[in-house]
């Protein structure tokens, strides 16, 4: 059987956390007898035993003081460097504590770590979480100052969750062979459609509000759409930079609502409450809320920049990034058309249920096998 260490500087198990792909991921992998240890920043999860769990002493700790920092003193370099030095901690602490296994998966680049692994045989996966890339005059290009790339016989295969991801690690001269590509999953449960009849038409966003996620692209074509009897819904943080912007906006919007933050619950209803869904971001690597807008039967508006398993036409649409006259189309195509934006929202929920998690854990599981398979 083979054997697999989990690292991750993240709350497994905690909703909304990087840390529940491990968690379902880990679910598997204890089903299967593979799980030696997961090395988190701290556990949530109380159906994994406590006894294959290594929290780093005062790892969580460390942690929120450097958030906190970052939010109110640090200027962006120094957040990196900080962000950095948490990272460099946890990478000291499994290094020291990695126990013998067959494959070590990691969602960052712990170099110590992965050296250590390769001394002793054992087999490396990157998970990428963000497609490497930075924005030059509104256009991708790969980011080639990547950590992982300074060292890249430290890992012998890249997951990406996304053609988006994947296509840049190509860009990047990632042999395609090392690289898997596995989209995430979504709890199909919890998010769901419902059959309460729509009052009027609500066009959501959920996610950080922020240039990278193309919010102020949305507020421009909403404004310059002004369809009636209609609404706009913005859920999550606002980027500090970006509040100027969206104050302007507030002011000349009447039916733009903002909700900030909120707990997985509430962001539920607000899907179940909305026609449809919209997030033109300009880079992720796979965005976890266009799998919850799927489940919830919205049809998606998006690009594939964002990463989503949307197909384009079928369950939503998938439109150039940086494009202001695409979200409009679509958005008014939809508004226009309530019989057809119901018949997507039925398509979007069947596409969702064919990602759910325990599918997600099952196919990074074949990985493992597979991996090991090839090693012998």
């Amino acid at each position: 059987m083979t054997k697999v260490v989990l690292a991750i500087n993240s709350d497994v198990g905690k909703p909304g956390k990087i840390g529940m792909r491990t968690y379902h991921i880990a679910k598997v992998c204890l089903e299967k007898n593979a799980l030696v240890k997961i090395f988190c920043r701290s556990a949530y999860a109380k159906d994994i035993p406590r006894r294959l769990y290594y929290v780093p002493f005062l790892q969580k700790t460390i942690s929120l003081f450097i958030r906190a920092m970052n939010l109110r003193v640090l200027t962006p370099k120094k957040q990196v460097q900080s962000q950095n030095k948490v990272l460099g901690i946890f990478d000291f602490w499994v290094r020291r504590h990695m126990p013998p296994c067959d494959i070590f998966h990691t969602w960052e680049y712990l170099e110590k770590s992965l050296q250590k692994a390769k001394t002793q045989g054992i087999q490396t996966i990157l998970d990428i979480q963000m497609a490497p890339v930075l924005y030059v005059d509104g256009k991708p290009t790969p980011y080639q100052k990547a950590a992982y790339l300074k060292y890249p016989e430290l890992i012998d295969y890249f997951i990406a969750p996304s053609e988006f991801t994947k296509d840049i690690l190509l860009q990047l001269h990632i042999p395609e062979e090392k690289i898997f590509l596995v989209p995430f999953g979504v709890d199909t449960a919890i998010f769901r459609p419902t059959e309460t009849k729509k009052e009027k038409f609500i066009c959501m966003f959920a996610g950080t509000l922020c240039e990278r996620k193309g919010t102020r692209l949305l507020l421009q074509a909403w404004e310059e759409l002004n369809l009636q009897d209609a609404e706009l819904v913005l859920c999550g943080n606002i980027k500090k930079e970006f509040r100027g912007t969206l104050h302007t906006y507030k002011n000349r919007l009447k039916n733009l609502r903002t909700t900030g933050s909120i707990s997985e619950n509430k962001l539920m209803r607000e899907y179940q409450q909305a026609s449809i869904f919209v997030f033109p971001s300009l880079v992720e690597g796979s965005a976890k809320v266009t799998y919850e807008a799927l489940a919830c039967g919205l049809p998606v508006v998006t690009t594939k920049n964002a990463g989503s398993v949307v197909e384009d036409g079928v369950s939503g649409y998938i439109i150039p990034d940086m494009d202001v006259q695409s979200i409009k189309e679509k958005m008014r195509y939809l508004y226009d058309n309530p019989q057809e934006t119901i018949r997507i929202g039925k398509n979007a929920r069947l596409r969702a249920e064919q990602y759910t998690w325990k599918h997600y854990g099952e196919n990074i599981m074949e990985l493992y096998e597979r991996i090991k398979t090839c090693t012998r």
